[in-house]
């Protein structure tokens, strides 16, 4: 499970302007989001191109673009974190839509 200093962590080196120091700084922040990726999956609710996103962020990685991966990784964990809350607000909004 990931601590939520981690999180926080993840959050600073995604967001931040100075960048990912190191593949293993990226490989961490990679598995951090991926970890969102597969609970939003478990849950039935992974938006289709999460997976695409990273995919292509980690292909930016291996080509040194360092930006451009930062921002695809980003917009990963955002389509993520969207969908485990989306999956979190179904649980209970479905029933207001059944017909009585």
């Amino acid at each position: 499970m990931i601590t939520k200093a981690k999180n926080i962590f993840i959050a600073v080196l995604i967001a931040s302007g100075s960048g990912v120091a190191g593949a293993g700084e990226f490989d961490d922040a990679y598995a951090a989001v991926d970890a969102k990726r597969k609970q939003a999956a478990s849950l039935g609710f992974e938006w289709r191109d999460t997976g695409k996103i990273m995919k292509q962020a980690k292909k930016a990685m291996g080509k040194g673009e360092m930006e451009k991966a930062k921002k695809l990784l980003a917009k990963a964990e955002f389509q993520s974190k969207r969908a485990i809350e989306q999956a979190e607000y179904e649980q209970e909004a479905w029933k207001s839509r059944v017909i009585q």
